[in-house]
């Protein structure tokens, strides 16, 4: 029964965070046809973006 139990959980995590990726799909793809670039693009400087605050953050610690 508990096996059962974790595995709901589990389902149900899962489900949970396809919907939210579908989400940031959804906004990505909106906001790159917005800024008329690829989602690849987009994704691209976002995570650019994130390297440099990450950094930025890192060494004012």
């Amino acid at each position: 029964m508990e096996k059962i139990e974790k595995f709901k959980q589990s389902r149900k995590k899962r489900h949970t965070s396809y919907k939210l990726q579908a989400h940031l799909v959804d906004e990505l793809e909106s906001i790159a046809k917005a800024e008329g670039m690829s989602r690849n693009a987009l994704v691209e400087l976002a995570l650019l973006d994130f390297v440099e605050r990450y950094r930025k953050e890192k060494q004012t610690v």
